[in-house]
Order: C-alpha cells, then sequence, then structure tokens
C-alpha cells in the first residue's frame, strides 16, 4: 500500500509544470528600472523599521583535564576561548518579519510576484 501510494505521489509531483516567479506591476505597468527603485526602496525599509537582535549565546564550560593530563599540557588544551551555544530563535523571526516587510511593501507599491510557467515545447 504504502509503495503504491508513494508512486502515485511521485508521478503527480513529477508532472506539475516548471516555470519561474516574477515580480510584475500589472496595474501600473511600471519598468524594470522603477521595480529596482520600489525594491531599494522597500529593503532600506524593511531594515530600518525591523532590527535583527543578536544570537543569545552562553558559553559552556570545558571539561576538566583528561586522565594523565596536567599542568602546561592540560592549559594549553583548555587554553582556547571557551566553547558556545547559541540560540538564532530570535534572529530568525526578525529576518522573516523582513522579508515579510519587503513583500508586502512591493505589494502596498502595486507589484505583485507571479508565476510564469515555461513554454511548453
Amino acid at each position: 500500500m504504502r509503495i503504491v501510494m508513494f508512486a502515485a505521489v511521485f508521478f503527480v509531483g513529477g508532472c506539475t509544470s516548471s516555470g519561474h516567479y516574477e515580480w510584475q506591476n500589472v496595474t501600473t505597468g511600471k519598468s524594470q528600472q522603477e521595480f529596482n527603485v520600489d525594491r531599494a526602496q522597500c529593503n532600506m525599509a524593511a531594515i530600518e523599521k525591523v532590527k535583527i537582535p543578536g544570537a543569545s549565546c552562553t558559553a559552556v564550560a570545558k571539561p576538566d583535564c583528561p586522565a594523565g593530563m596536567a599542568g602546561a599540557a592540560c592549559n594549553y588544551t583548555n587554553a582556547s576561548s571557551p566553547d558556545q551555544k547559541c540560540d538564532y530563535t530570535a534572529v530568525n523571526i526578525a529576518t522573516q518579519s523582513q522579508e515579510d516587510y519587503r513583500v508586502s511593501c512591493l505589494q502596498v507599491k502595486g507589484w505583485n510576484n507571479l508565476w510564469i510557467p515555461n513554454p511548453t515545447p
């Protein structure tokens, strides 16, 4: 049964048409050059409005010296900076929020990211 479902999903997925997304302004017919200006303005606004914080990192304690190591050998092995464990959750959320702001800004200016299918041979 699982093989049949996999095969059905594989064949249906293989029949999708290829293409690409393209930003177009269908309401006013703005040019590519105008899109570049609008996109730059939206990028700057997104950076100003949505700040990306630094990752939240904490130092992870290094283990004691391994058996048989002492003195200078142990100090040399453990002399590098402590390992860090970082949480990038806030960074990822802010990055996605910036992207959402950029897209909304472009949409307000009349731009839509439309799917353009490739011509069939």
